[in-house]
């Protein structure tokens, strides 16, 4: 199983998880041509891709989805609810498959996994090849009971660490939108996220993608920097940080 992020970040987000059989592809905020440039930056192929899986209906996940989906002819499986949220980005000729609690793609099985977020049904997906386990989790305000439980049987993780509590509290934003970002619904800071992986990460994962870090209230050597002084005890875990602009390097989970 490999991991690459294509893009993360409120102007667009897509993470592909491949096998020898194929890949699919969480989330897509990308137009088809900035998508295909992406992956064939990091020499992967377009066709490669199977499958498209839905987390919310924000526009960061979900602009390129619908064109995609036509485009490549691949199934999007999405829940019913965010299928409501999300009807202005489809035709009606799509391959729609609602999500179930297992979904089957390419040697992989996919399962939503609830967050908190100001949306209307939102998730973040576990996606296991029978050997190892790895989560993409974004967009959620605070670590619920069950995103908690499945940091304990990771191999590997991509999480949220959206924002600095002081960046924030003194940038630029109106105070509705700091209040949004730091509430329950919004998102994970530096100090959750860090919170976080030194209580709930279980020691057979291995690596961590800090991603979604927000351009104006964060930056990528202090999500770092802030992650690694509460993972100090972890040395055998490698961290990384997802970028907005340039994909990630391929990791293969082993």
């Amino acid at each position: 199983m490999e991991l690459t992020i294509l893009a993360s970040g409120s102007k667009g987000n897509a993470t592909l998880i491949s096998t020898a059989d194929g890949g699919l592809l969480i989330d897509n905020g990308l137009s088809c041509r900035e998508l295909y440039r992406r992956l064939e930056m990091v020499e992967l192929n377009p066709a490669s891709i199977q499958a498209l899986f839905v987390t919310h209906e924000h526009s960061d996940h979900i602009k390129g989805v619908g064109i995609l989906a036509r485009k490549m002819r691949i199934p999007v499986y999405i829940k019913r609810s965010t299928l409501a949220a999300t009807r202005n980005i489809f035709r009606g000729d799509e391959d729609i498959r609602i999500l179930e609690e297992h979904n089957e793609v390419c040697g992989l099985v996919v399962s939503p996994l609830q967050v908190a977020h100001d949306v209307v049904d939102p998730c973040a997906f576990l996606v296991s090849d029978g050997r190892r386990k790895l989560a993409v989790i974004t967009d959620l305000g605070f670590p619920t009971k069950a995103v908690q439980h499945e940091l304990g049987d990771l191999d590997a993780l991509v999480i949220e660490s959206n924002h600095c509590p002081a960046m924030l509290r003194n940038g630029p934003y109106p105070w509705f939108l700091k209040q949004r970002i730091s509430g329950r619904h919004g998102h994970l800071s530096n100090i959750q996220t860090g919170e976080m992986l030194r209580e709930h990460l279980g020691e057979k994962a291995r690596l961590v993608y800090l991603a979604h870090l927000s351009e104006q209230n964060n930056e990528p050597e202090l999500a770092l920097a802030t992650a690694q002084s509460y993972l100090e005890h972890r040395p055998q875990l490698t961290l990384k940080v997802a970028g907005q602009y340039e994909p990630s390097a391929t990791e293969s989970i082993l």
